[in-house]
Order: C-alpha cells, then structure tokens, then sequence
C-alpha cells in the first residue's frame, strides 16, 4: 500500500506542476489575506467565487479523466489513531456557532474536531514508537494553501497548517483544514490521494504550544455554498473511515503489519460469510489479526502447550504474563477491547462473581474498589486515561470475574441464529466451567450454517482458532443432536448465548 501511495503521489505531483499550480498559488495567497485580516470581507468573498469555480473545473474535467483508479474513500487523518482519540463526548468538541471563515485568524466558535495523541512529554513524537506522528489527507483532492513556518511568538492559531480542497459525494467543493503540524510535507499545487502523509504532528499555534494544551490536531471542514465556507460535522464520517489496523486492535504496536486474518480463513464454495455491518463486534472479530501459519500455541509463562493438535491458527494478541486470561477471560478481553475501539467506555462493565457491577467508566474516572471488591469508595482519586490503564482494569476483571459470572450476563439465543460474537458457555458447575467465542459465520442456500470458534483455556494461553474433532477444518457444523464437542470440551446447543 505504502509503493502505491509513492507511486501515486509521484505522478501526482508531475501532474500538478502544469494543471493547477497556479490556480492554487493565487488561493494561498487569498488564504494569507484573509488570515492576516489584509482584505475585506466582500472582496474576499468575490475571490473565493472566483478561485473555487476554477479549482472545481480543473479538477472535475481534468483529474478524472487522466486517472484510471477510484477517488473516493475517507482515511482518518491521524495515522495510528481512531476515533476514540476525538475530544469531547461523541465529537461534542465540535462548536459551529460564531465561526466565520472570512474572520481569519480572529474568527469565533470551534467548527472542528481535536484529535489527541499519545504524548505526555509533548515532545511531538508518539510516546509509544518515539517517531514522529503521521497526519494523511482524510480524502483525495488539491493542496490550495500551506504555512510551513512558525515560531512561539507568532500569534497565528494554527500554526503550520495545509488546506486541501476536495469535491465532495455531491461533486459540490469541500475544503479540510489541518493546523497545528510540526512539519508540512507537502508544497501548494499537489494533487493527493485519501492517505498520503501531508505532514507531521506538532505543537504550533498560539493555543497550541503552551504546555497546558495536549499535543492534538485541529481538523475542520467546510463546504463551499455560493462564496460562504459552511462548517460542517465529520464525526460520523470520521468514525466510518479506512483506519490502520492497530487503531482497532490497540494492543497491535503502531508500526505493525499483517497479512493473514481471520477473514483469510477460507471456506468452503458452498457458503458464503454472513453480512455484517462495519461497526459491529462479529465484524471487528472477522478481522482480528492472526499469527503466521503454523504457530504453536504458549502458555503465559512462554512454555509450549502439551496439546497443539487441536488449533488451525492463533490470534494476534498477548496474554500477559500472569495466569490471568483463560477462557471467559478471553471473551471479555475481545469484547471490552472492541468496545474500547470505538470509544464506547460506558459499554464495557463486567459482573464480579459476587454480582458487583464493575464499570470501567467509572473506574477510568478515579473511583477506586472498597476492600470487599463490593462497590466504589465515595472520594475518587486521580483519573485513569490512556490504554495502559484500561488493560489494568481488564486485570482486576480477570481477577474477580469468571464464567459463572459471565454467564450470568448473557441471554440465550437459538443455535440456529448463531452469530459471530456468540459464546458457548457453561459457568454453573461449582468448577471446570468453560467457554469458546464464534469468531465467523459462513451460510449455504439451504440456509445452513458453519462457524469458526476459538478459546483460551486454563492455565492461561494464547487464543486459538480450534479445529473440528477429528477433522482438519476450523469450519464446525450444528450438530443434530443436542451434544456440541469441540477439541477439548463438550457443550450443549442450550450453552450458546449472546452480550
């Protein structure tokens, strides 16, 4: 993907030279004026009319034509993030009201998303990689104005800044503003595709640089109607947009790549994958990374489980090293983690076996356990953000949660709807209770179904992807009788249930 964007981004740039340098330079130009306060308001106006016909016509009747791939498609603009790293509650930061374009650097109000980043030394590179944090163009379109110069005394409140035009769904002119970037990457004129590195995070800005500001971009977007730049919300489609993989797998570390998920497991001609929306939990488990072929299965101590027999392929994600995360452990690991992919904090609470209802979101907002590990002190301590703390509230769920408790939570549906995301599960014997979580659901025209599951187990291990007993396909059928094996554990069709 990286060889097409240079490819791509190579023959854009030698396009741009002749067809809109120009046209573009004149808008940066204007962009200066109206930031500096250089020109009024009405002939500012005129300009914009002017120069947006142009932009429009040439990449219209131009770009489209010359081009042999698909323009569409939105990248989330910050490279190794998602949209739980928008501020504000469900993109709440997000203020229209006051703001005129045409005001400049003076204008009012917060049309615009800030998207925060792991950087607790404000240093501008990511705390995890230590590299620098890659901001792309959320969608193809122009480069029409850049300031790639600032310092600490300058009181322009974006910084080092791009904006990029862009049609939007309805051919109709969009423009995205990207402000407080430590380095600008790209030059007036060029022509990008959705996903190409336009420059690098930073703290610029007049807001932006003081310490009491997190390190974050400022992403905006207006729509051009008649001469007025019209802010409009990006949250939803923020949300929808092409993320790197480790957004929504965030144990993954940034720079990590793959290519075999659970989605590449293949099936048989006969059947097909169920549909299933982009959002959802059975989607988010179709395409969980998956370790290389032929992996073995560990223990959390790193030894090798007795049994490797019984697992067609093993899943991409730690297990600490505690002999904490066994089977129920492990469905409330991919459950809370989804959850947590989409910011979703008050979704994700875990009974205790004694029935305590534990909430991460309060537990992320300072409240501490009393000592019976019953309910909440009254006086909260200091907040828990960040992903760190949250696999410590996973810790405390596996300490004092099991499959009794689990099972007590979930609600039972027909084996004949099963669905990824289901679990098998027994947790009302006094012990060895168990549970395996379906993974993928595939259907033939007669309406039958197949389906992939995958457990851990105890002491703790990594999660594997079980064959059918005696088989060496991961594909399982209903039985027709009552009794469900699997590789190291016999249910019943009663035992499949549902969050």
């Amino acid at each position: 993907m990286k060889l097409k964007l240079i490819l791509f981004s190579l023959i854009f740039m030698l396009l741009s030279t002749y067809i809109f340098a120009d046209v573009a330079q004149e808008w940066d130009e204007l962009d200066k004026q109206i930031r500096d306060g250089k020109i009024g308001k009405e002939k500012a106006k005129i300009k914009i009319i002017e120069l947006n016909e142009k932009i429009q016509n040439h990449y219209n009747n131009r770009i489209h034509l010359m081009c042999w791939f698909d323009f569409s498609g939105t990248r989330f603009p910050v490279n190794g993030y998602g949209i739980n790293n928008v501020g504000g509650v469900n993109g709440s930061g997000y203020k229209p009201e006051g703001y005129d374009f045409y005001d400049g650097n003076k204008h009012g109000g917060h049309p615009a998303h800030d998207i925060f980043v792991d950087d607790i030394n404000q240093d501008s590179l990511d705390d995890e990689t230590g590299k620098g944090i890659e901001i792309v163009s959320y969608c193809s379109g122009i480069v029409v104005a850049i300031n790639d110069t600032w310092d600490s005394e300058s009181e322009i409140r974006g910084g080092k800044y791009v904006w990029i035009f862009s049609p939007n769904k309805n051919r109709e002119a969009s423009y995205y503003y990207y402000a407080h970037l430590d380095q600008v990457k790209v030059k007036v004129g060029d022509i990008l595709i959705s996903g190409q590195v336009i420059g690098y995070l930073g703290r610029t800005g007049y807001n932006a640089y003081p310490k009491r500001s997190p390190t974050h971009l400022h992403f905006m977007a207006l729509n051009y109607v008649d001469g007025d730049m019209i802010p409009y919300n990006t949250f939803k489609e923020l949300n929808s947009s092409k993320k790197t993989l480790n957004v929504n797998y965030r144990w993954l570390s940034r720079d990590y790549t793959n290519t075999y998920n659970v989605k590449d497991i293949v099936v048989s001609q006969d059947f097909k994958k169920v549909k299933l929306d982009t959002s959802s939990f059975g989607y988010w488990l179709r395409h969980l990374p998956l370790k290389e072929k032929g992996t073995k299965v560990f223990l959390y101590n790193s030894k090798k489980k007795c049994n490797q027999e019984i697992h067609y392929s093993v899943i991409d994600i730690d297990i600490g090293k505690r002999d904490l995360q066994q089977c129920a452990d492990a469905v409330m690991r991919l459950r809370a983690e989804y959850l947590y992919s989409r910011g979703e904090y008050k979704k994700i609470h875990f009974k205790f076996l004694n029935g305590f209802n534990f909430k991460y979101s309060k537990w992320k907002a300072g409240y501490n356990l009393n000592n019976k590990k019953n309910g909440w002190l009254k006086t909260p301590g200091a907040q828990r953000p960040g992903y760190k703390n949250f696999r410590k509230y996973m810790n405390i769920v596996f300490n004092y949660a099991n499959t009794k408790s689990l099972n007590s939570e979930l609600k039972s549906v027909p084996i004949e709807d099963i669905q990824p995301g289901d679990i098998f599960i027994q947790g009302i014997k006094t012990h060895y209770n168990h549970a395996v979580i379906v993974l993928d659901v595939a259907i033939n025209e007669k309406g039958e179904r197949i389906f992939l599951i995958a457990q851990s187990f105890t002491p703790a291990q990594d999660i594997e992807v079980l064959i059918k007993p005696g088989l060496k396909t991961p594909w399982h059928t209903i039985p027709e009788g009552n009794e469900f094996e699997t590789a190291e554990w016999l249910f019943y069709k009663s035992d499949l249930k549902r969050f």
